[in-house]
């Protein structure tokens, strides 16, 4: 009679800790909003769900449970960890533009360490996160000073990797900001630029960056601008042709053809390279579009072309 009792409580048990993934994140959702222990001391998101979770994951999911639905249990307390540390940990952001320049650093390095943190990624991309990182960001790197500018780029562009693609209305933000640091007299400052233009151009729609980087490079009069705009071009224009033919002859050479005059010898340099790939790429058709050239500029695109 006592074994029976024994395995009855058992069954019990086991039974008690057998939960589904919803369960799990209800009752932690319970938790959270209760927001204390039982002494009535304060826990943080991690504890709370740590509390209730450690016995499903360690192992007591009864043998009803494939090794799917533990998979699924996991990865359903994974984001639910991480969304519980999501206000903690990015709620430093408002105070990253108060104090001085040691200040904002510190709090640029923190946001650094969570981009870099595998188990904030599904929250780093909600659209609450993505604009309020943003929108400090695009202001530190419009920083007085210099070393601000350069984390903030720096963090910027590892933060737009993990994000992925952002919407067209932040997208001209940044290149906006962007372009202003490609005309900075710091080499670093400008590095960083370019840096973060290189990973805009890996994550975002190939066609919506060269149309947009165009647009800048026609509105540019700064060389060092002018020249790593082209570069970005030269970059991009042979994904972009593949994705929509047309978008060399619509947005690239139009841009392009401007700068077979320019003053400057580096940007006609960069802009010979940009030219020639238009000609590989669209073939003769590059002569009828630059018909309308006068004389001299129309000469210099055929010697460069032959050549």
């Amino acid at each position: 009679k006592v074994r029976m009792q024994n395995e009855a409580s058992r069954e019990s048990n086991v039974s008690r800790v057998t939960l589904t993934p919803g369960e799990i994140c209800q009752q932690a959702g319970s938790m959270r909003k209760k927001g204390s222990n039982d002494i009535g001391q304060p826990q943080t998101g991690t504890d709370l769900l740590e509390s209730t979770c450690t016995d499903a994951l360690s192992g007591t999911v009864t043998s009803n449970g494939s090794s799917g639905s533990i998979n699924t249990l996991r990865h359903c307390v994974t984001r639910r960890l991480s969304s519980l540390q999501y206000p903690e940990a990015l709620g430093f952001l408002t105070s990253i533009g108060d104090g001085d320049w040691k200040l904002r650093i510190s709090g640029l390095q923190k946001l650094l360490d969570i981009v870099r943190s595998p188990e904030m990624i599904l929250d780093l991309r909600e659209e609450r996160a993505v604009n309020l990182i943003m929108d400090c960001l695009l202001s530190r790197c419009l920083d007085q000073n210099q070393k601000v500018v350069v984390i903030a780029l720096q963090v910027l562009g590892e933060f737009l990797l993990v994000v992925g693609s952002i919407p067209t209305i932040a997208l001209v933000r940044v290149l906006g900001v962007l372009v202003t640091s490609l005309a900075a007299s710091s080499t670093v400052v400008v590095k960083e630029a370019q840096n973060t233009l290189d990973a805009i151009r890996e994550v975002e729609d190939c066609v919506q960056f060269v149309a947009h980087v165009t647009q800048h490079l026609s509105n540019s009069s700064h060389h060092r601008v002018k020249v790593n705009l082209l570069s970005q071009l030269y970059n991009a224009m042979e994904l972009a042709h593949s994705q929509d033919p047309d978008s060399v002859s619509k947005y690239i050479l139009p841009a392009s053809l401007r700068f077979l005059a320019d003053p400057r010898s580096d940007v006609r340099l960069e802009n010979n390279r940009v030219l020639t790939r238009c000609h590989t790429l669209i073939g003769d058709a590059i002569y009828h579009q630059s018909a309308s050239l006068p004389p001299l500029q129309a000469q210099r695109l055929s010697d460069l072309l032959e050549d």
